[in-house]
């Protein structure tokens, strides 16, 4: 799942893996990894096993990581 730039989406997304170029208001629950671009901002909490913020790029909540085992 991927958010281009200049996106915006207000709601809960899961996906096996999110690329978040765009703005997003809502949690995210990612079952690889979660990738926020140099222009992407999330609002919200994230649940994922892999996460990654370019430079630039905004995260505003909780991060949550559930390594496997």
């Amino acid at each position: 799942m991927a958010l281009s730039e200049g996106s915006r989406v207000k709601g809960e997304i899961t996906a096996h893996k999110i690329i978040v170029g765009g703005w997003l208001e809502g949690n995210l629950r990612a079952e690889e990894a979660i990738e926020i671009m140099p222009r992407g901002k999330v609002i919200g909490d994230t649940f994922t096993d892999t996460i990654s913020v370019a430079e630039k790029g905004e995260l505003n909540g909780k991060v949550v990581m559930s390594g496997r085992d």
